[in-house]
């Protein structure tokens, strides 16, 4: 479940979000749709009810399982963290109060 997560943040296959950002979005000075989405995964996943602390616990656990010595996906460990560096990074446009 983790790494499908990992894979919806990152795959930018469509054109239709990069062309919408770089034209209605800029000229209508709306949030992005990259952003928008980050923002909403974050409110309504990362942030809803236990997934964060499950998350942070997960997380350190496999830490310390390396730390004894275990063997750990540290590629799963790397990329769920760049993603939770992203997702907690990013700041809501100063547009993004209007839009709801």
């Amino acid at each position: 479940l983790l790494e499908k997560i990992v894979e919806a943040i990152y795959s930018r296959d469509s054109c239709l979000p990069h062309y919408q950002d770089k034209t209605y979005c800029l000229l209508k000075k709306k949030e992005p749709a990259y952003n928008m989405g980050v923002l909403l995964f974050k409110d309504h996943v990362i942030m809803e009810g236990q997934v964060a602390n499950r998350l942070k616990s997960l997380l350190l656990e496999n830490i310390r399982l390396e730390r004894t010595g275990r063997t750990v996906d540290r590629i799963l460990l790397k990329n769920v963290l760049c993603m939770l560096v992203e997702v907690m990074c990013l700041r809501p446009h100063p547009l993004a109060a209007s839009i709801k």
